[in-house]
């Protein structure tokens, strides 16, 4: 806003100029850098979730979906957990699981509806345990696969890869926008 500010700063302490913490984020965020952004947007997690080595562009896209889908969403894992290994994996910062436990009620109910009515249905993957898993990519390119449908570990497995169009200059320009109206 042009006006000077003052922090008192110690060592390794970190101060963003934009008032959500996304300017100049590296690619593969630390725990606190992404808790902070998933936090500020009212998105919640499971307690075991681990975030650490998150890649910004596949937080940001699930960013973006909730505020398209305007439906609640809950974290279930990012990179924790036992998955598949890969280029394009939970491990290296490219998927989130979100929860789903019903999809005929609830918010469950108007995310998969959100993901049905808007993204394009492509072939079902088979898993490593021989179930179908259904798949729809939005216009971005990120996939939405139905994991487990109908089981008690249903869930959402979003991959973000590196195809995936990058939503990071919307959603900055979406904060910024938030920032400009509150100057």
């Amino acid at each position: 806003d042009g006006k000077r500010k003052e922090f008192p700063l110690q060592k390794n302490d970190i101060v963003y100029l934009d008032t959500k913490g996304t300017a100049n984020l590296p690619e593969k965020l630390s725990e606190s850098q992404a808790l902070k952004i998933v936090s500020d947007e009212g998105i919640e997690w499971k307690d075991s979730v681990k975030f650490v080595g998150v890649r910004s562009q596949t937080l940001f896209e699930i960013i973006d979906f909730k505020e398209k889908c305007d439906c609640e969403i809950t974290i279930t894992s990012v990179t924790d957990g036992t998955h598949a290994t890969g280029t394009e994996s939970h491990s290296t910062g490219y998927k989130i699981d979100l929860r789903s436990k019903d999809k005929t009620i609830g918010e469950e109910k108007k995310l998969y509806e959100y993901i049905k009515n808007n993204f394009v249905e492509i072939k079902e993957r088979t898993e490593s345990d021989g179930t179908k898993s259904k798949q729809w990519k939005n216009k971005g390119g990120a996939i939405y696969a139905l994991e487990y449908e109908g089981k008690d570990n249903e869930h959402w497995d979003v991959l973000v890869g590196s195809k995936t169009k990058n939503v990071y200059n919307f959603v900055t320009s979406k904060f910024d926008n938030e920032r400009d109206e509150k100057v």
